[in-house]
Parts: C-alpha cells; sequence; structure tokens
C-alpha cells in the first residue's frame, strides 16, 4: 500500500470503531485493537480504574457499559494521520462528540479528542493505544 492507501484504512478503522459502538457490540470492537493495546480516559468517566490493557480488558469493561445503553452516537471528525518513518506505526487525531442514553436513565453527552498510536498488523491497522482527552462530560436528566 502506498501512504495514502495506509491513511485510508487508518481512517476507515476510526469509523469502524464508531460505527461498531453506535451497535453496541463490545467483542466486535476489540477487532479494532492490537492484542496488547491501552485504552486512557475512558474508564474513569464511569469510575473504573485506568488503563485497560489488552483486549479481554477492554472486552470486559465496554461489554457492561453497551449494555446497559439503549443506543449511542459517535461524531468524529478526524482531524491528522502521520506515519511513521519506517510504516509500521502511525498516530491520529479524532475530535468527537458522543450521545448515548442509558436504559431508564439519563443521556450522557461528551466533548473531547482521541489521540491514538496505531500499529501494522498482519491483520491491517490496530489501535495500540487510545487515550481520550475529555473536554466536557455531562448527565441530562430523562427526557431533557
Amino acid at each position: 500500500m502506498n501512504e495514502w492507501e495506509h491513511k485510508a484504512a487508518i481512517c476507515e478503522l476510526i469509523n469502524k470503531y464508531s460505527g461498531i459502538a453506535g451497535r453496541l457490540h463490545a467483542h466486535a470492537l476489540g477487532e479494532c485493537f492490537a492484542p496488547d493495546a491501552q485504552v486512557h480516559g475512558v474508564a474513569p468517566l464511569l469510575g473504573q480504574p485506568e488503563p485497560l490493557t489488552g483486549l479481554a480488558a477492554i472486552i470486559d469493561f465496554f461489554d457492561p457499559v453497551f449494555g446497559g445503553l439503549e443506543w449511542l452516537v459517535q461524531q468524529n471528525t478526524i482531524t491528522d494521520v502521520v506515519l511513521s518513518e519506517d510504516g509500521r506505526g502511525a498516530t491520529a487525531s479524532t475530535n468527537l462528540v458522543e450521545s448515548a442514553q442509558r436504559k431508564g436513565a439519563e443521556t450522557l453527552q461528551l466533548t473531547g479528542r482521541y489521540e491514538d498510536e496505531l500499529v501494522w498488523t498482519a491483520q491491517g491497522w490496530r489501535f495500540g493505544k487510545r487515550t481520550l482527552k475529555t473536554f466536557q462530560f455531562r448527565l441530562l436528566e430523562a427526557g431533557s
């Protein structure tokens, strides 16, 4: 693949992550990560320790979170993708607006940015480290 094909594949991975999250499918979300991946900045929003390290920890965290939601929507703007000189790694920044409805409860709204470190694997690009920087996180009463 050339540089632009790699960048397109990374953008596709980022969008795939949002699509899977919107379908509330934690096990499929694991397909976006390298086996030893880390996720930072997400678990503390729900009072959980971080980082989430490894596929099992990532799936085990998101499975009950997604199970407690009626729906989730992520809107992304990928602001940059930079390939490493050796082509085996990359970084990307993605602005994020997310809304989710808890079952029978409040709506969650989040505005933030993902800072990603990606790795090239035999299966293609995967997140090696995904860090959420939260700018705003709030709960709205049910029916608001």
